[in-house]
C-alpha cells in the first residue's frame, strides 16, 4: 500500500490481504495456546496432563485451513500422506491452492 492510497481500494485490487491478516490472527491464538501450555506444564497441578492434551488439540485444528503451493507431478505415499496431515487439520473448510499438474494428478487419482 502506498502513502495516501485508500485501504478499501487496496483490499479491492489486492484479495490476499484479508487472508494475510487471518494468518495473522490465527498464528496469535496459536501463540497465545502454546503459552497457555507451558503454564500448565509448569505449574503441574491434579489434572495438567488432561488440559495440555487439550489445548494441544485446539493447537492442531483449526476452523478453516488454505494450504497453498501443492504441486507434484505424482501422487505417491508421500503426497499423500501430507496432503492427508494438512486437510485433517481443518474442521470446517479447506481451500487448496494447487499447480495446474498436482490438480490434474488428484483429479484423475480421485477420479
Amino acid at each position: 500500500m502506498k502513502a495516501g492510497e485508500d485501504a478499501e481500494s487496496f483490499r479491492k485490487q489486492e484479495p490476499l490481504v484479508d487472508q494475510i491478516g487471518l494468518g495473522n490472527q490465527a498464528e496469535a491464538a496459536v501463540s497465545k495456546l502454546r503459552r497457555q501450555r507451558r503454564e500448565e506444564q509448569l505449574r503441574a497441578d491434579p489434572g495438567w496432563q488432561e488440559r495440555v492434551k487439550g489445548i494441544d488439540q485446539q493447537i492442531e485444528a483449526a476452523d478453516a485451513v488454505v494450504i497453498t503451493e501443492v504441486d507434484f507431478a505424482e501422487m505417491g505415499l508421500r503426497e499423500r500422506s501430507r496432503l492427508f496431515v494438512a486437510l485433517s487439520r481443518a474442521r470446517l473448510q479447506v481451500a487448496l491452492v494447487t499447480s495446474e499438474r498436482a490438480a490434474g494428478v488428484m483429479v484423475e487419482r480421485l477420479g
